[in-house]
């Protein structure tokens, strides 16, 4: 039986929002359905992206996604694209995570599924393996991003694409300083870490975030290694929590108000999502 989530009066308890997308994979966890429009909509761009590139039946790919957690992203998009003839590798640098990739894996029988406990920084692949790389919301954690996206660049064979999700330091930039304060007291007072994790619970890289830039300087830095730009998206424009759940309305508004800007801009939104190809050159 599912554990029923705790509550505050008639309120969700705070504790259980702001825990990221793993949150929609925990037994025990509240879903706030304002949060859920933000991972889904960024989870659909990814896919659309991955459709964009015409795959051949003929012809077998291999798909990587770093920091892969528990291997969600995986698993839907080995359901989404079954029709190929796709291989999926993930890693993490969180034994437990992969622990748990893999027995699930092995309960679903999947053989074109791996996962393995590795770091960003020296994930230890030959040149030229894969034809795809997703990397969602992890850059954000690493202390050596140069390193890590000349490291995707190197194990991507010519022409193959890397999809990269993460926050959007110009829309943080536009939000006043006291609103957004405001914001992550209420919304996100406590982040939420699996309890088993022991000694390693602290110092994890998912804790804060150590490299946020805005979207011109992420073209300039993906370009300098050697990518080219093929596509900019802009995630949801508010992250969600406790406070939209509440005001449905209000919400609402703001679903309507994110589809409009799509059609606008790159910016006003809590991610971006970027698709680069590695040059054949």
């Amino acid at each position: 039986m599912t554990p029923r989530a705790q509550t505050k009066g008639n309120r969700p308890h705070s504790d259980y929002y702001g825990a990221g997308y793993s949150v929609f994979f925990r037994e025990d966890k509240l879903l706030s359905y304002s949060e859920i429009y933000n991972w889904w909509k960024m989870k659909r761009i990814i896919s659309k992206m991955i459709e964009g590139e015409r795959f051949r039946k003929n012809r077998e790919y291999n798909l990587l996604d770093m920091g892969c957690s528990r291997g969600h992203d995986i698993f839907r998009i080995n359901r989404e694209f079954n029709q190929y003839n796709l291989k999926f590798t993930g890693y993490d640098i969180i034994p437990q995570d992969i622990e748990y990739a893999n027995k699930v894996a092995k309960q679903k029988g999947l053989k074109n599924v791996n996962f393995k406990v590795a770091n960003a920084e020296n994930p230890g692949f030959e040149d030229d393996t894969f034809d795809i790389i997703t990397c969602s919301e992890v850059m954000e954690h690493q202390k050596k991003p140069k390193q890590v996206l000349s490291e995707c660049f190197r194990i991507l064979r010519p022409g193959g694409i890397i999809i990269i999700t993460t926050p959007n330091m110009a829309y943080k930039t536009l939000m006043p300083k006291g609103m957004k304060n405001r914001i992550r007291k209420r919304m996100h007072n406590k982040v939420d870490l699996p309890k088993n994790l022991g000694e390693h619970k602290q110092g994890l890289p998912y804790e804060k975030h150590v490299f946020v830039i805005n979207i011109n300087e992420w073209v300039r830095l993906l370009r300098a290694i050697g990518f080219e730009i093929e596509e900019l998206k802009r995630g949801s424009l508010v992250y969600g929590g406790p406070i939209y759940d509440r005001h449905v309305k209000t919400m609402g508004a703001l679903f309507f108000l994110d589809n409009i800007l799509d059609y606008l801009t790159h910016n006003y939104s809590w991610n971006i999502v970027i698709k680069a190809r590695k040059t054949t050159k």
